[in-house]
């Protein structure tokens, strides 16, 4: 728990959280008083992430704050924890992988099914994962693809993190055919087809993150200083959110996004699976905390991809189709640090922001397509159904500073007519306009319940939007 010390009477501790983001690295220091068995914030600050030295920017950053009695820390720079996913059935292993990947605070940066090719090897060589995630077959099931798939990852070199987690009965073929290569063996990820298990798998990756990676990312130098090791930003947020649910249980449909320079993660907390007898679900089920990030969507090292993602989109609000916005979408693609000067960049930051905000949620949520039946009309479901989620939170740079982004057609993103969206039908947005969030989820680590009910009391309802419509459509 760290070093308590006395000021007068009262015990207290001065905890230290800090957040290593792509684009800014932010601390704050939170005050535990036991007289109140509560925490208050005693002083906050951020700094430019130095990318050449990640260190640099962390001890900067502790010269600007308090002195505190312990460090707890959380890192997502330098893209994070980036993960190939390889799997078998694109609705079934493989699905469970990028959900254990992404809940285990990682980006997945490539996704294989079926039988790996020599292509395939090329783009993960090219890609450069921290950790290439195995999966495939249930326990007892198909072995073939397993078998190739280690093979021709048998010739990546010696710099990747394996992890498996697929069918058992293969664990010592791949500790042989991947001898003098870091790997990790652990539980199957899907045993059963309709038993997803991926708590064994995130904490292999954790554990591989903790040990290796971070080494790797050029975090030495903050792990001397703050006497201990950081954890993925995203993991942190989605153990903090999986707490909700113990401490504050009025707080059970409710979705998060995080908005940074490179990504924009989405986390929903919620059942999400078919509330109507007329719906049929496919897929492995949805967990009720999930998370996924969209590597693509960003405000800064990622501005120019996320104007692509919504360029159909944009191309029809601006007159001059979009052209000026991609323009200064590429200036801040180079210059990750700029800030808009004048009302017009204003207005292309807000236009990026509410691209990335509703393009995430959209992808985040599961859709419905209409089929015909003997018994008449039905729909089939695939992903998480959101329209009942209540609150969703926004945070990050961003959406901590502004108010809903809002979207000028009500329509935006919506996709073909076939498939209907599950997005949130109607919720009240909250903004953590502190931008404490994140830093409450390291605390979380020392003092979850009371991290709980201060994030409660940081994050402040919308009065300008304070009921949204993402784009849900009821059936």
């Amino acid at each position: 728990m760290g070093v308590r010390r006395r000021i007068g009477q009262m015990a207290t501790q001065r905890i230290l959280s800090i957040d290593i983001g792509s684009t800014y690295t932010k601390g704050a220091v939170f005050l535990y008083d036991s007289a109140t068995d509560g925490l208050s914030l005693d002083g906050m600050a951020s700094v430019s992430t130095t990318c050449d030295n990640i260190g640099t920017g962390f001890g900067r950053l502790q010269e600007k704050l308090p002195r505190a009695d312990v460090c707890c820390y959380s890192s997502s720079a330098r893209g994070g924890l980036k993960i190939a996913a390889i799997g078998l059935v694109p609705e079934l292993t493989l699905k469970t992988a990028q959900l254990c990947a992404m809940s285990a605070g990682g980006r997945v940066t490539g996704v294989y099914a079926y039988k790996l090719t020599a292509a395939d090897i090329t783009e993960i060589q090219n890609l450069r994962p921290d950790i290439v995630l195995v999966c495939g077959g249930t326990d007892g099931g198909d072995e073939s693809y397993v078998r190739h798939n280690i093979q021709r990852l048998s010739d990546l070199d010696d710099s990747y993190a394996f992890i498996y987690a697929g069918n058992r009965a293969l664990r010592d073929f791949v500790g042989k055919t991947l001898s003098g290569k870091e790997v990790s063996v652990t539980e199957n990820v899907l045993p059963e087809l309709d038993r997803p298990n991926i708590e064994p798998a995130r904490r292999t990756i954790r554990d591989v993150f903790l040990e290796k990676i971070v080494h790797g990312k050029g975090l030495s130098q903050v792990i001397e200083r703050a006497g201990s090791k950081p954890l993925p930003t995203p993991y942190a947020v989605y153990e903090f959110i999986k707490a909700f649910g113990c401490y504050a249980p009025e707080w059970n449909s409710f979705c998060v996004v995080d908005m940074g320079g490179a990504t924009t993660d989405v986390y929903s907390c919620c059942e999400g699976a078919p509330s109507e007898a007329n719906i049929i679900y496919k897929g492995v089920p949805e967990p009720t905390v999930k998370r996924t990030v969209e590597g693509d969507l960003g405000l800064r090292v990622s501005a120019a991809a996320a104007w692509q993602a919504g360029s159909a989109y944009w191309s029809r609000c601006f007159d001059d189709g979009g052209a000026a916005l991609e323009a200064y979408a590429s200036k801040l693609h180079g210059r990750t640090s700029l800030l808009p000067e004048t009302d017009c960049e204003r207005n292309y930051e807000a236009a990026l922001a509410a691209g990335c905000f509703h393009l995430a949620i959209k992808r985040h949520a599961g859709t419905l397509h209409r089929i015909f039946t003997p018994m008449g009309e039905k729909f089939v479901q695939e992903g998480k159904d959101l329209r009942g989620v209540r609150q969703i939170i926004g945070t990050g740079g961003y959406l901590a500073r502004h108010p809903f982004p809002s979207r000028p057609d009500g329509g935006v993103f919506q996709g073909h007519q076939e498939a209907i969206g599950l997005s949130p039908a109607q919720a009240e947005y909250w903004r953590d306009e502190q931008h404490l969030f994140t830093l409450l989820a390291n605390v979380y680590r020392l003092y979850p319940r009371q991290a709980v009910e201060t994030a409660l009391t940081v994050i402040k309802k919308s009065n300008d939007h304070p009921i949204i419509h993402v784009g849900g459509v009821p059936v």
